[in-house]
């Protein structure tokens, strides 16, 4: 079940399809959000039900679906010509990081998820906003039906530039930190083929960003049937956002330390169990724990 709500491989299905129908308003909310509960889910009953099993068996298979997902998705979003159906698939192959972290199952490899998942919810909003900006502006959404935006909307296009730089994993931005500590992380632990996806899955992050620059942004203008006066009033909160993604870069340090404690309570579970059903209860917890390590 959370699997679908993450919108993991094979279980993806339904996202590609459902965000471009949303009305422009919400969507950066649901694209921000919605599947970030799915792998909070996740790390949360993984870490404390199934924490055993990842560290014997579960592990690689957890893997196989954070290299599947991440996958699917960028191929996904190379393969389209919208806007925003290609930002929607790369949901999909952003959130395999996400669990990337949790199948290595490791403080370094926890925080470093949960930092990716702080990065995407501002990035990918922020990318959701601009092409909501597009669609008011423009009218379509269709990277052939669009053209010299980088001309007509310079602003919108600078904010675009550095929030798809981020999402593909490009230094010094947020959604560097959070990848590269993954890839240090999954080597350490000899997951080497993992590793080998995420770049590659960073690599045509990258080259389908450059895809919607070339036409939407840097290309020759085409037919426009919007009004280019309109949509100036996203361009603040489109701002905003961009303001508090360059903020995770430069607090990158900081941040990072706050996600390592968060990986180290995971792992533990006792805080979290106590906090729910009281002390008592987080003390048979550790009592439990110890009998298993006897």
């Amino acid at each position: 079940v959370f699997g679908l709500k993450a919108a993991l491989f094979p279980f993806f299905f339904w996202l590609p399809d459902a965000y471009p129908r949303i009305s422009p308003a919400i969507l950066p909310y649901f694209a921000g959000l919605l599947t970030k509960v799915g792998v909070y889910c996740l790390y949360r009953v993984f870490t404390l039900v199934f924490g055993d099993a990842l560290d014997s068996w579960l592990s690689p298979w957890i893997l196989a679906i954070a290299g599947g997902t991440m996958l699917v998705g960028v191929f996904g979003a190379l393969s389209r010509w919208t806007f925003r159906k290609i930002l929607s698939f790369h949901i999909i192959s952003q959130i395999g990081y996400m669990i990337f972290g949790l199948g290595l199952h490791s403080v370094l490899g926890l925080a470093c998820g949960i930092f990716y998942l702080v990065h995407h919810i501002l990035v990918k909003s922020t990318l959701f906003l601009i092409a909501g900006h597009v669609v008011s502006v423009n009218g379509r959404d269709d990277l052939k039906g669009l053209g010299g935006l980088a001309r007509s909307q310079p602003i919108a296009a600078s904010f675009f530039l550095l929030a798809a730089l981020s999402l593909a994993g490009i230094p010094p931005l947020s959604g560097f930190y959070g990848k590269f500590g993954l890839v240090l992380e999954g080597l350490s632990m000899g997951h080497i083929w993992v590793v080998a996806v995420s770049i590659v899955t960073s690599l045509l992050t990258l080259a389908s960003m450059l895809k919607i620059w070339n036409y939407a942004f840097w290309g020759k203008p085409s037919h426009i049937d919007g009004d280019q006066g309109r949509g100036s009033g996203t361009l603040f909160p489109i701002g905003t956002m961009v303001f508090l993604s360059l903020a995770v870069a430069v607090g990158s340090g900081p941040l990072m330390g706050f996600a390592e404690e968060t990986g180290r309570q995971l792992l533990d579970g006792r805080t979290y169990i106590e906090a729910v059903l009281g002390t008592e209860a987080g003390l048979h917890f550790e009592q439990l724990n110890k009998a298993k390590g006897q």
